[in-house]
């Protein structure tokens, strides 16, 4: 077994840090690691991509409903490069034990099959395809199992995000869906790897409410900056959320990596 290694994530809100992320991984040869801790579970490709890396604020009406968030366990993840990786783990949810996995596949080119592709940098054209699962153990009420796809497509300038979710109860007489979901996000770099439109769409349907969609609009600058001595993108992200018809935002962002 290698040497050990740390990591985390603090978040500044409200002049407080916040710990997000607290972990020690240890590589079991040169494509498998275990992880034990805290941090993101392995569930839906956009969750899965950092804030620097986003296309758009925020990651829609579909993800964060069904995404899983962070918490604490431990997880054993296989990666071959950039074509294909599966990451399986045991977590304590708020509300009980959960066992959550998901795979990618290139199923064409270097497309990442994990986190969705960052086209503010060289990214060669390609298809990948991810499939998550999780089986959640709810303390005080019914279990849930929920199943997600997600495809992202990269040619060029262009690129596509697809992700679909149905989750399930699990009763003793038998199970009834819950929720289903689905999104699909396009971009296009009208300025090459400078300004990026973004246009996301999406649908849920949660039992015993009535259904809900969104529709979301953004322009992405990309700046370089030297500030801290290797070049660097400054992202501005300017959006607009419509959820419904008496519902709407206007985001302003600025992200860095410096």
């Amino acid at each position: 077994m290698d040497q050990l290694r740390f990591g985390g994530k603090l978040e500044l809100a409200a002049g407080r840090p916040e710990l997000l992320d607290g972990y020690v991984e240890a590589p079991l040869g040169t494509r498998t690691l275990v992880r034990a801790g805290r941090f993101k579970t392995p569930f839906s490709r956009l969750y899965s991509t950092s804030t620097a890396q986003l296309e758009l604020p925020g990651r829609g009406l579909v993800v964060d409903y069904f995404a899983l968030g962070r918490a604490l366990g431990v997880m054993v993840e296989w990666s071959d490069e950039a074509r294909s990786d599966v990451g399986f783990g045991a977590f304590l949810m708020d509300s009980g034990p959960a066992l959550i996995g998901r795979g990618g596949i290139a199923i064409y080119g270097e497309v990442p099959s994990y986190q969705s592709a960052s086209l503010a940098t060289a990214q060669p054209s390609g298809l990948s395809v991810g499939l998550d699962a999780s089986y959640e153990h709810d303390w005080t009420l019914d279990d849930a199992i929920t199943a997600g796809l997600d495809v992202q497509l990269v040619e060029g300038a262009f690129a596509v995000l697809a992700e679909g979710y149905v989750r399930d109860t699990v009763r003793g007489e038998g199970g009834a869906t819950q929720a289903v979901g689905a999104m699909l996000q396009g971009s296009l770099f009208v300025v090459p790897r400078r300004l990026q439109f973004v246009v996301r769409g999406g649908y849920l349907s949660v039992a015993l409410e009535a259904p809900r969609g969104s529709c979301e609009l953004g322009l992405t600058l990309y700046v370089e900056s030297t500030l801290a001595g290797d070049p660097q993108d400054v992202v501005l992200m300017a959006s607009a959320l419509f959820e419904d018809e008496t519902s709407s935002h206007l985001t302003l962002q600025l992200l860095t990596s410096l």
